[in-house]
């Protein structure tokens, strides 16, 4: 989210989240409507329309919809909305049977997070914490990227320290890394960067600036 042509437009308000969601479901033929709503108010009608109607098809097909709604903790921390998409998240009882709705987050204490959200989420059973990668899918991800040049066991070993087990961290490291022509330059850029240590707000600050 959202498909405007400026990825930075809109992203996080409630209105870009439905008009997404909206657009993705209607390409997959769900629902009656195939007019765009314009305010957000039709969108969240229409959107509970398409939810009623993925519901339907569970029943004749048994078969769920998965909608994943990650970096809900980047709404509130980057994006200051005017009104956040997380306060346009359906409660628990306006998720109909055959639709699982799976937020990511990397915490759940969300301003706009609804209270009956809160309270699911409460139950072991709602939630599920990711651990770290390990060291070879940490490796694996790095030798999957195809750099350019072979790196000594020592860089490699720097490259895992950095990571420390974090998918982002280790994605944008490996794609750093690819971008540099030799394994001197790897040198440089491993010896200067600062190990993840479950600080990846300020990795993020690093490649945003």
């Amino acid at each position: 989210f959202p498909s405007h042509e400026d990825p930075a437009l809109g992203r996080g308000e409630a209105h870009s989240f439905l008009h997404d969601l909206f657009v993705e479901l209607r390409e997959q033929n769900v629902g009656r409507s195939k007019k765009l709503p314009q305010s957000t108010s039709e969108l969240r009608q229409v959107f509970s329309e398409q939810l009623a109607a993925l519901s339907e098809d569970f029943e004749k097909r048994q078969i769920k919809t998965v909608i994943l709604v990650d970096g809900l903790d980047h709404s509130e921390r980057e994006h200051k909305p005017e009104r956040s998409l997380i306060s346009e998240l359906p409660r628990p009882n306006q998720v109909p049977e055959g639709v699982l709705f799976v937020l990511g987050t990397q915490k759940i204490e969300l301003r706009d997070l609804s209270d009956t959200i809160k309270a699911e989420l409460t139950a072991p059973s709602r939630t599920i914490a990711m651990e770290p990668l390990s060291r070879q899918a940490t490796m694996t991800i790095l030798d999957r990227v195809g750099l350019p040049y072979s790196l000594p066991v020592t860089q490699r070993e720097r490259f895992w320290e950095i990571c420390a087990g974090h998918p982002l961290a280790t994605t944008y490291m490996a794609e750093r890394l690819k971008q540099i022509e030799s394994s001197d330059q790897a040198q440089q850029v491993l010896s200067s960067s600062t190990a993840f240590s479950e600080a990846i707000d300020k990795t993020y600050e690093v490649y945003w600036l």
